[in-house]
């Protein structure tokens, strides 16, 4: 059961990866509704996660290329605080993802 609800995870984490990239790179926005529920989504994976010793490779590179996107999109904002934000407490839900015991 596990497997297939952070497989789900996935799946719903990707989709709303998708939306915020493209809000960010054509708006350069950020929807606080979309990324509040990303965050709540990588938390509740980061929990069923402590059963596992690997995470999938494609879904790694997708938080990546989100984190690293928002932080190149955040000069065209001047940096804006609240994009600044949201970079800030995404890369604290990487961090205590990708090393639960030292981020935990």
């Amino acid at each position: 059961m596990t497997l297939d609800s952070l497989k789900s995870l996935e799946k719903d984490v990707g989709a709303l990866i998708k939306s915020i990239l493209v809000d960010l790179k054509m708006e350069k926005k950020c929807n606080e509704g979309e990324f509040d529920i990303l965050l709540g989504k990588l938390n509740e994976y980061k929990f069923l996660l402590r059963k596992h010793e690997v995470i999938s490779k494609s879904f790694a590179g997708e938080l990546f290329y989100l984190f690293s996107t928002m932080v190149l999109e955040a000069k065209y904002t001047n940096y804006e605080p609240q994009l600044m934000k949201k970079i800030f407490d995404l890369r604290s839900v990487l961090l205590s993802l990708y090393n639960e015991e030292i981020f935990g």
